[in-house]
């Protein structure tokens, strides 16, 4: 069995959770926001299968406001669900996730 002694412990991190929304409040941070969104949307209808819709809705959070990118209509879910179209359009359009 390997032993560790650690000559430094790290203390108990605290977020500031009034820093967090005062952030996501500003107009620059919700303006990249809103931009990978719509570049995850435009990612997935550009790969999607015919008729399949996909949109952006903004939503508002208990720590600040955000972005969703859903599937409009049945042929979108469909496609999500068999392809993962909005995953993998997430990694292509660098909004994290994504296969």
């Amino acid at each position: 069995m390997v032993k560790c002694r650690c000559k430094w412990r790290l203390k108990r991190y605290k977020a500031r959770k009034a820093g967090y929304p005062a952030v996501m409040a500003n107009t620059n941070i919700q303006g990249m926001l809103r931009g990978k969104a719509h570049a995850v949307k435009g990612a997935a209808d550009s790969s999607a299968c015919p008729g399949a819709v996909y949109e952006v809705k903004p939503f508002k959070g208990s720590l600040g406001t955000g972005y969703l990118v859903i599937t409009d209509n049945t042929d979108a879910a469909v496609d999500e669900f068999r392809h993962k179209t909005l995953t993998k359009a997430a990694g292509r359009a660098g909004a994290g996730g994504g296969r």
